[in-house]
């Protein structure tokens, strides 16, 4: 299963909804974890993106890999808050260690909003095509030649990872072990080199064909369609605008 895949039309009716909405959405998913301290939304939130993916026709199966990597991520941040913590009083001590009350919270609250933030921004990546990500910058006023880069990274992250992917089972043919976590770790130097020689090459390849084609001749340029939100999608934008300034009001006061 890939870490980063790719946009895939499903034909749902989230698919075709237009992409200002979506980074409403975003923004409120990302809003709603910075500012809140409460465990229990901070526990439904990642809940809510899961089945609002699954809604979306995202098999729930895609977020396996990352969140196993959150459940890294989180361990190691455990561990740091329970080494370097000194919020709270005493509760333990491991000889010259001791651990605080305050480590365990801290860590859980990072970890909680680390795993909304990462969620919530794969689910954008999963259910927005590039063009419609290009199209809502142009539409806020971002030149094209900027917009562009956006719609070209979503591209990249799904063709380097398969690129990454080819060198693993490359580098296995002849002869590196890659069974345990230890020997994959320790098999990434070898792979680094071609693995960031392949990456100057794709986008070496990306830049000649664009410009081949006359990308950025002329300031302004033309697109095959245009983003048309509906009058409901509007009222869904607004709210959900209210929704983060709200959220940011009741937490200031």
């Amino acid at each position: 299963m890939a870490l980063f895949a790719g946009y895939k039309n499903r034909g749902t009716r989230i698919d075709r909804l237009d992409p200002r909405t979506k980074v409403s959405w975003l923004i409120l998913m990302v809003i709603l974890a910075l500012v809140n301290t409460n465990y229990g939304v901070l526990v439904l939130l990642p809940v809510v993106v899961l089945l609002s993916s699954r809604a979306a026709g995202i098999p729930l199966r895609t977020f396996t890999h990352p969140v196993l990597v959150l459940a890294l991520a989180a361990l190691q941040l455990f561990i740091i808050q329970l080494l370097f913590c000194r919020e709270g009083y005493p509760i333990a001590a491991l000889g010259p260690l001791e651990i605080y009350s305050g480590a365990v919270p801290l860590a859980l609250t990072a970890a909680l909003r680390l795993s909304v933030i990462v969620l919530a921004g794969m689910q954008f990546m999963l259910w927005t095509a590039p063009s419609d990500l290009v199209l809502m910058l142009v539409k806020a006023r971002i030149p094209y030649r900027f917009a562009m880069l956006a719609g070209l990274a979503m591209r990249f992250l799904p063709l380097m990872e398969r690129e990454l992917a080819g060198i693993l089972e490359s580098q296995s043919s002849r002869g590196v072990t890659m069974r345990t976590p230890f020997q994959k770790i320790t098999a990434l130097l070898p792979v680094t080199m071609p693995f960031l020689y392949r990456s100057f090459r794709r986008a070496g390849e990306t830049a000649l064909a664009m410009e081949l084609r006359g990308f950025g001749r002329y300031p302004e340029r033309t697109f095959l369609y245009d983003l048309k939100i509906s009058p409901w999608e509007k009222f869904s934008v607004i709210l959900m605008s209210g929704g983060c300034f709200l959220v940011i009001w009741l937490n200031k006061f």
